[in-house]
């Protein structure tokens, strides 16, 4: 089905801003792919990425910084129609590749990102971006 793998294809992560837009460019890592099709196996539905690669102007829009996980091509936020976002980051958590993991609920959808490094987890909460403590984890009911 898709040209990257056998459910994603370069257009899912090509940069979606005003700039860009038709111009098809992306920089993707195949360890996110990996760990894209472990993620779909794991809650057997399709994942849809919100937003993959980002260029430089974009990620600093976005991000304030032109060196974000998504301008590497190391990043997606994504979602899966039918799976609940708190399942969704669950099964994430099981995913070896997945170094950087956060849940944005107003958003229903969830980052990650194949950094290297320790795993980092986080909650977007009115725009902050607010490591996921024990603690939190159980204010959003994650296990």
């Amino acid at each position: 089905m898709g040209n990257l793998s056998e459910h994603f294809s370069y257009k899912d992560f090509t940069c979606k801003c005003e700039s860009c837009r038709g111009k098809g460019e992306y920089k993707i890592h195949l360890g996110l792919i990996g760990g894209l099709e472990l993620l779909m196996s794991s809650v057997k539905k399709p994942i849809n990425i919100v937003t993959g690669f980002r260029c430089e102007e974009s990620s600093a829009k976005a991000l304030g910084s032109k060196k974000s996980y998504h301008a590497q091509g190391k990043a997606a936020n994504i979602n899966a129609p039918g799976v609940p976002i708190k399942e969704l980051f669950n099964a994430a958590e099981s995913i070896p590749e997945f170094k950087g993991i956060g849940l944005y609920p107003d958003e229903n959808l969830i980052h990650v990102d194949t950094r290297s490094g320790e795993r980092e987890e986080w909650v977007k909460e009115s725009g902050n971006y607010v490591p996921l403590t024990r603690e939190k984890k159980r204010q959003y009911g994650l296990t």
